[in-house]
């Protein structure tokens, strides 16, 4: 029979997504993720297996919390168009240090790693998409609805660099 676990496997995945935020990829060191998720190496490699499978899971939890409630109120139907791109970007922290795990992610590992830039750029499709569904019934060519959402997309990218900057 296996032995329970000393500790919460969703906290612990909260701590590394808090070190990976902070840190980065590259930056965070075992002994810090070991330390802030409260768990020994082997309880690491046991529950999410590398550091990079770590990351991977972190990444999707970031995605979960933070990303998802953004895209979701992009496309609400309740709002106009405008009302709801204006909510999205009014909800961006202003003086965020640690900027946005998805938009560090993407200038740093994403570049090396085919695998995480393949989450990125499908996490990033997803924002293009829902603020071109959001503009559907505001602009109404298809190829200027494209362009629109892929410069409202960098905005979003922009703002979150900014806001990591300007902390």
């Amino acid at each position: 029979m296996a032995r329970p676990y000393s500790f919460e496997p969703e906290a612990a995945l909260e701590a590394a997504m808090q070190v990976f935020w902070r840190d980065g990829y590259e930056l965070a060191r075992l002994a810090e993720l070991q330390s802030q998720m409260g768990i020994q190496r082997g309880s690491l490699y046991n529950e999410f297996g590398s550091k990079k499978a770590l990351f991977l899971k972190a990444l999707n939890k970031y995605v979960a919390l933070h990303v998802d409630p953004g895209i979701a109120l992009l496309l609400r139907s309740d709002m106009s168009a405008e009302d709801r791109i204006d909510a999205f970007f009014r909800a961006i922290p202003k003086n965020e240090p640690r900027g946005c795990l998805l938009c560090n992610t993407a200038a740093s590992i994403a570049g090396i790693d085919a695998e995480v830039r393949k989450v990125v750029a499908t996490q990033l499709s997803r924002f293009h998409n829902a603020f071109n569904a959001a503009l559907t019934n505001t602009v109404q060519r298809p190829d200027e609805r494209r362009k629109a959402a892929s410069r409202l997309t960098q905005e979003y990218i922009g703002r979150r660099v900014e806001a990591r900057v300007a902390a």
